[in-house]
């Protein structure tokens, strides 16, 4: 009989587990205990995508008088299954529950192959908000300091890609992390030598951590951050890294900006202008331009747009005005071989003659 109730269908496996689905929705109960093991997951997870021949869902017809549909006698109602379960007093994993045990399983071994395992497997379940902070709520900060602290590069880097997911748009996590202390060794291994993943990494959780965070930019700006910035320009095997890095100042320029715009009242220990214009920033910038790769240019064009507003010195840029109009040159040429008005090269030559302007504008006020 048409109910128009939401209803639900369990069907039982042979590996102790029972699956269920309603509507859009499935998942999978254990049968002989509260909790899953690693292995127990592992082999229940591979079974978990159902179709509809694995519930055995009867045909099911529909009456266009009432516009509801009708099913076997062999369903029951969402409702009354949960409730049965509960009754039961069986369990369905959660993201959580999975990070639970992972962490277990991350504490009781020695093993660093294991470790890595295990952290690429936190590092998938974190992007979860509420996963995240739970991980953090379980001491999942400490397991990360510990990591952060071993000899093993490798691991280091799979310590920073877990804490930097969990991090991402996750503001309770960001003020623990903060409180954590975590910014000064995310800083230490992106200044020291090592390798180009594990410094990426590093990079990755801090701008994680102070994105959309003004109290975490102000400890970034007094800890030296623009410093570690500018000292992987240094290396030519590092351009990636430098043009995150010119990203990430970027972002920070744009956030302060619009909150100037919005008339807030922020608190600034540091002058983060007043920062980059003590280190050379513009000029380690403007290098990238000689990057081969269009997006590259295109980073650095709309990074050098918002540090020309009132940042960089207009002293010798002669050679950057030579530059430039080269850049708008080619990307003319190459607008009118791809034609159409939503060009991608058409956007880069008017960044680039927007840039061109504004440097010729603000020299000719001051020569004025």
């Amino acid at each position: 009989m048409a109910t128009g109730v939401k209803e639900a269908k369990l069907n039982e496996r042979e590996d102790g587990f029972k699956y269920w689905k309603a509507g859009e929705r499935q998942g999978m109960i254990n049968l002989d205990e509260k909790s899953f093991s690693a292995e127990e997951l592992k082999t229940a997870l591979k079974h978990f995508k159902l179709t509809q021949d694995d519930v055995g869902q009867p045909d099911v017809g529909f009456s266009e008088k009432h516009g509801m549909s009708e099913a076997g006698t062999s369903l029951r109602s969402h409702d009354d299954m949960m409730q049965g379960l509960s009754q039961s007093n069986l369990h369905m994993v959660t993201g959580t529950d999975i990070v639970g045990k992972l962490m277990t399983a991350y504490g009781t071994t020695e093993s660093r192959a294991e470790r890595k395992d295990i952290l690429v497997d936190l590092e998938y379940h974190v992007h979860q908000i509420d996963v995240a902070y739970d991980f953090v709520k379980m001491g999942g900060l400490t397991l990360i300091s510990n990591a952060l602290n071993d000899t093993d590069s490798e691991l280091r880097g799979a310590a920073a890609f877990v804490l930097g997911s969990a991090l991402q748009s996750n503001p309770n996590v960001q003020e623990a992390v903060l409180r954590a202390g975590l910014m000064r060794p995310l800083l230490e291994h992106l200044v020291a030598p090592g390798n180009a993943m594990e410094r990426s990494r590093m990079l990755y959780a801090l701008s994680c951590l102070i994105r959309t965070f003004p109290e975490a930019q102000e400890r970034f700006l007094e800890q030296g951050g623009i410093q570690v910035l500018v000292s992987l320009f240094r290396s030519v095997d590092l351009q990636k890294l430098q043009v995150k890095s010119v990203s990430l100042v970027s972002d920070l320029l744009a956030e302060r900006q619009e909150i100037a715009e919005d008339g807030k009242l922020l608190q600034r220990r540091v002058d983060l202008g007043k920062v980059l214009q003590q280190q050379g920033w513009c000029e380690l910038v403007q290098r990238l331009l000689h990057a081969p790769d269009h997006d590259t240019r295109e980073r650095v064009l709309q990074a050098l747009n918002l540090l020309y507003a009132n940042i960089c010195p207009l002293q010798n840029t002669q050679e950057l005005l030579e530059q430039l109009r080269f850049l708008e040159n080619e990307y003319e040429d190459l607008a009118q071989e791809e034609k159409g008005s939503d060009s991608y090269f058409l956007q880069l030559e008017h960044v680039t003659k927007d840039l061109i302007a504004k440097i010729t504008e603000s020299y000719n006020r001051v020569d004025l």
